[in-house]
């Protein structure tokens, strides 16, 4: 009921997959390094939560704070918001998994963004598909099991991340229905 005919629907393919490379032979017997583990996935999303139900069909809604009636323009040309999503991790364990090192790197495209355009003057807004951004960051957690016994542990956790969003198009045509 959000989107138009032909626009209903999306494809969204999703992989993944992980190597415990510790339980492997050549390092199954190592008493230093307790867990590796490599990581990948690649996958695609799609997101319609910017568009209000119904909103196809042109429907008001009253609006909670101003109390006055808004009238969604979307018309045939709002399709889904598809996130493209790579990413690529590492899990590290030493002395029994007492200090884990976890890191994963990212690369995230979101295309045909969603976004409410306000035209004014009477006009009622128009919902549209105005763009892409990437996200692109890596993060590194760190947890040790100080000591642990029966009446007490301590644990430490550290993590750290490192992220940077890049508008990459926005185009603010607003585009009447007719």
């Amino acid at each position: 009921s959000a989107l138009a005919q032909g626009k209903k629907w999306g494809f969204f393919p999703g992989v993944s997959g992980s190597w415990l490379v510790s339980n492997e032979n050549f390092l199954k017997d190592n008493n230093s390094i307790s867990e590796l583990k490599l990581r990948g996935g690649w996958g695609k999303t799609g997101n319609v939560s910017g568009i209000p139900a119904y909103a196809y069909y042109n429907l008001q809604e009253l609006n909670k704070v101003g109390g006055v009636w808004t009238n969604y323009q979307t018309g045939s040309d709002v399709a889904w918001e598809t996130t493209t999503d790579t990413n690529f991790g590492v899990d590290l364990g030493f002395i029994n998994n007492r200090i884990k090192l976890t890191a994963d790197f990212y690369n995230r495209k979101t295309d045909d963004l969603i976004m409410t355009i306000p035209i004014g003057l009477g006009i009622p807004d128009v919902l549209r598909n105005v763009g892409s951004m990437e996200n692109k960051g890596m993060e590194f957690t760190l947890n040790t099991v100080n000591f642990k016994n029966t009446d007490f542990s301590w644990n430490t956790n550290f993590n750290i991340s490192f992220n940077k969003s890049k508008v990459l198009e926005l185009k603010y045509v607003p585009v009447l229905d007719k």
